[in-house]
């Protein structure tokens, strides 16, 4: 009699965890994975990033007037927003119209953006902004570049951004000694020479992630050695991928976005060499929402990918657990 008590005791609580389970997956239908909203729509966030130590996450809004820096605390769950100041604001004349990109620097200390200032010339400048103070100044770089994208090497000894020349945009970098603001070093290298827009590091350093449409009409997911060379393009030729991607922290996987039958965007993850491409995140094929989920970074430990989503509430962030 105490076996089958046992029994039914065990029989109720595997029925109680799996009901536990199912109903934590995303509302959308999403399988095997848990979705978590952190910050609201009132900061309409626009693009994110990590910490280097997996703290914090660094985002820019746009409340209509003109983007905002924040950052978003995980172990208190707050949001701190950055009051700027300091030569980058002095010496700007008018208001920040738009920023391209987000990275941190290794020690986690400042954020970087390309910024466009609002001069009717499209005119963009490199800042470095203090996490602490919001104190800001810009990066001077070599011969007059309007760099959009930036990012800093695994190693910290290079800068790599991207630039748009005769409608066509593509990877470069630069040397750099850490500092505020960091300096760039000798001249600038030019990676790819047929398209490359938004790039991210490999974990390792051995080469870029980005997209483009080096070989085919449609836009798709490519990577290229540091040192330049032949892309291998990732995603198949059908996929028509968006610019935001990410690395898994051992390098294995690559995050990205992509509108199946012209509908709202979803995140899908695709081995780093290629393979089969799965599905992370899911709308209704019939679904009205016209974005959908953006701007994915995966954290440093390998437990949450960050994203944006307008899908689930317009400029919301949201955490999706990976197993």
């Amino acid at each position: 009699m105490s076996n089958k008590r046992t029994i039914i005791l065990l029989s109720l609580c595997a029925i109680i965890i799996a009901t536990i389970l199912l109903t934590s997956c995303d509302e959308q239908g999403t399988p095997n994975n848990y979705i978590v909203p952190i910050i609201d729509d009132s900061y309409n966030c626009e693009y994110l990033r990590w910490s280097p130590d997996g703290s914090k996450i660094g985002f820019w809004g746009d409340n209509g007037f003109s983007p905002e820096f924040f950052i978003w605390d995980k172990e208190e769950g707050n949001v701190i927003k950055l009051e700027l100041y300091g030569p980058a604001i002095d010496s700007t004349p008018f208001d920040i119209e738009y920023i391209s990109g987000l990275a941190w620097t290794l020690d986690g200390e400042y954020l970087l953006c390309s910024v466009k200032i609002d001069d009717y010339k499209s005119f963009k400048e490199l800042w470095q902004v203090s996490i602490a103070d919001g104190y800001s100044e810009k990066i001077e770089m070599p011969q007059g570049q309007q760099p959009s994208y930036p990012e800093v090497s695994p190693d910290g000894e290079w800068l790599t951004y991207s630039i748009k020349e005769n409608e066509m945009w593509n990877i470069w970098k630069v040397a750099i000694q850490s500092g505020m603001p960091i300096t760039t070093i000798g001249v600038p290298i030019k990676i790819t020479f047929d398209g490359g827009g938004l790039s991210r590091w490999s974990p390792d350093g051995s080469k870029f992630a980005y997209y483009g449409n080096y070989y085919t009409q449609y836009s798709c997911l490519y990577t290229i050695p540091v040192s330049g060379g032949e892309p291998t393009i990732i995603t198949p030729f059908d996929f028509k991928v968006r610019e935001w991607l990410t690395w898994s922290p051992d390098g294995d996987w690559l995050v990205y976005c992509y509108n199946q039958h012209y509908g709202p965007m979803e995140l899908w993850k695709i081995p780093s060499v290629g393979g089969t491409p799965q599905q992370i995140t899911e709308f209704e094929e019939e679904s009205q929402i016209f974005y959908g989920d953006s701007c994915p970074d995966w954290s440093p430990d390998g437990e949450w990918i960050a994203f944006i989503s307008d899908g689930r509430n317009y400029g919301s962030v949201f955490l999706i657990k990976m197993q």
